[in-house]
């Protein structure tokens, strides 16, 4: 339709047209904005539902950080040696104070570094806080663990159960039995290891 300068927006509105870019006048796009409805709200065709079947499938899972351990403030042993936290130097100085021997931060390797098209991926380790050998345990204190320590934890409990000693080196190993893995959790646990470790002596 051609341009006609005659016409007010009025006229243009009853007559369902409006002004183009190009300057003339055409039928009106009409837009129509799409009604929101609310969880459990009725609609002409029913009860809108919480999610349908098919939006459930396509839903993205939440990535979520690891998370930190809790009580993990760094700390100090009364020796002078840095801890990662309270508990932990809570434990070594129980430990050092009956004269019961042990190994601080050994780290095992889990599974070496390998390449995975092209591309260098990372080794996996595991760094315990004390290794007991002489009463053939492996003693690790956590307030609350990460999302990895209980991951690891059964990497390391299925490798002794198959007799996969790679990584754990046979002098640390002070029967045939695998050795016994124990998770300090607060003071009063590290109070009752250090007393059952006294009566095995």
């Amino acid at each position: 339709m051609s341009n006609n300068t005659n016409w007010s927006e009025q006229d243009l509105d009853n007559a369902g047209l409006e002004l183009k870019p190009d300057g003339t006048y055409g039928k009106k796009t009409v837009v129509r904005s799409i009604p929101q409805f609310q969880k459990g709200q009725e609609t002409p065709k029913g009860r809108v539902p919480a999610v349908s079947k098919v939006a459930k499938s396509f839903i993205l899972p939440t990535i979520k950080e690891n998370k930190k351990i809790r009580n993990a403030t760094k700390s100090t042993a009364q020796d002078g040696t840095p801890t990662d936290s309270k508990l932990e130097a809570t434990m070594y100085n129980l430990l050092k104070l009956h004269h019961i021997n042990f190994e601080f931060k050994v780290k095992y390797e889990l599974q070496p570094a390998f390449e995975y098209n092209g591309k260098k991926i990372q080794p996996i380790s595991w760094t315990p806080d004390f290794t007991l050998v002489a009463f053939n345990m492996i003693v690790d204190t956590k307030g609350y663990s990460n999302d990895t320590a209980p991951i690891k934890i059964k990497i390391v409990k299925y490798a002794l159960a198959n007799d996969k000693y790679s990584w754990f080196p046979a002098s640390r190993v002070s029967s045939c039995e695998p050795p016994e893995i124990i998770i300090i959790k607060n003071k009063e646990q590290c109070e009752k290891f250090i007393n059952r470790l006294l009566s095995l002596k």
